[in-house]
């Protein structure tokens, strides 16, 4: 009995080295009605290419339709281009930047912080603060801080002041970064 499973796995590996299945035929990673990822990240990033170039009326239904897409997808590499489409788009949903704001893929906060760098106004600097002050994550704190610098608003110096100030926080990067 073990020599057959023994046989059986040989079988089996060899042909998933040579590209296909043991059995003949071809392999696809393609599903019949799902749109795999990488298509998505590519649609989402020619979207952003051509949102320059786009009507203001488009531009704001193509915002609401790139913005509908985040609540339900699950791959956290498309919730990042979605952001990232987003960031391109003036018209874009608030609502969805301050959701993706708390994503649980620190890329995607970093994506968020980078958008609202850019884009200013009152919601930009009440979520980049947010993220300055209470993100676990350093990599999206500093993104914050950049973003906060970009904005030049009194109230944007004055949450990197505080900062500053944490004992453990960006303080203590800063601190150490001047040595």
């Amino acid at each position: 009995a073990w020599r057959l499973v023994g046989v059986c796995l040989l079988a089996v590996s060899a042909g998933c080295t040579s590209g296909g299945w043991p059995l003949g035929g071809k392999v696809s990673d393609t599903v019949p009605g799902i749109t795999p990822p990488r298509e998505r990240i590519a649609t989402l990033r020619q979207l952003a290419k051509q949102a320059g170039k786009t009507k203001p009326e488009d531009r704001a239904r193509l915002s609401g339709e790139v913005a509908a897409m985040y609540p339900g997808e699950s791959d956290p590499l498309v919730r990042l281009e979605v952001v990232r489409t987003l960031g391109s788009l003036p018209e874009a949903a608030e609502a969805t930047f301050r959701q993706a704001a708390k994503d649980p893929d620190a890329d995607v906060r970093v994506a968020v912080c980078q958008a609202l760098g850019k884009r200013k106004g009152p919601v930009a600097l009440e979520v980049l603060r947010e993220r300055l002050a209470g993100d676990t994550d350093m990599d999206v704190r500093l993104a914050a801080a950049k973003a906060l610098g970009e904005i030049r608003d009194p109230a944007a110096v004055e949450a990197l002041g505080a900062a500053l100030q944490e004992r453990d926080g960006l303080g203590r990067r800063q601190r150490w970064l001047d040595r």
